[in-house]
């Protein structure tokens, strides 16, 4: 099994393995459209997992993932360009600086489920009608615990557009502050 920055992730799938996964699937090195789109899904899927698994929340161009050293093949640039550019087409991922391209946020939950999973933890943790802060709601063990500030609020925004919780800060770009749950 591969070993990735000292993660071991137990669930390579056998193509992870296999060269031609590694080959950039927009030139002629891969003209079937279908093998080209299919060999895409493949690679968002693995992403999705292996984020899950070791909760990882962004990756960026230079994450081992892309490299396999047991078959010294790499993925080229162009082709994880291209990977993030589906994952963000199918919201699956997100620009953490779109001016940039370079590293992702990854939604291997919607931000929907995450905003459900937020406010579940937020009526067993007793903040309904209270005020948290965002470092209580990323290190407190909560389930999501290690998810960068900028991907929670994107989840807060989420609640807030629903009517569940208040963001207080953020104003003119400035860093929130704290949230308030509603019932």
């Amino acid at each position: 099994m591969a070993t990735i920055a000292a993660v071991e992730f137990n669930s390579w799938p056998a193509h992870y393995n296999f060269p031609p996964f590694f080959t950039y699937f927009k030139n002629n090195l891969q003209p079937n459209r279908e093998t080209q789109a299919k060999q895409l899904s493949i690679w968002i899927q693995l992403i999705k997992d292996y984020a899950s698994k070791t909760r990882l929340f962004s990756i960026d161009h230079s994450h081992p993932i892309f490299t396999n050293t047991e078959i010294s093949r790499s993925l080229t640039q162009e082709g994880i360009s291209t990977i993030f550019d589906e994952m963000i087409r199918t919201s699956q991922g997100e620009y953490v600086d779109a001016s940039k391209k370079d590293r992702i946020f990854i939604w291997w939950q919607s931000k929907e489920v995450w905003a459900k999973v937020l406010m579940q933890s937020a009526e067993k943790g007793g903040l309904l009608n209270s005020v948290a802060t965002i470092y209580e709601l990323l290190n407190d063990h909560t389930p999501l615990e290690g998810m960068e500030e900028a991907m929670l609020v994107k989840v807060l925004k989420v609640l807030e557009a629903s009517g569940k919780c208040e963001v207080m800060g953020g104003a003119a770009g400035g860093s929130v502050e704290g949230v308030k749950f509603f019932m």
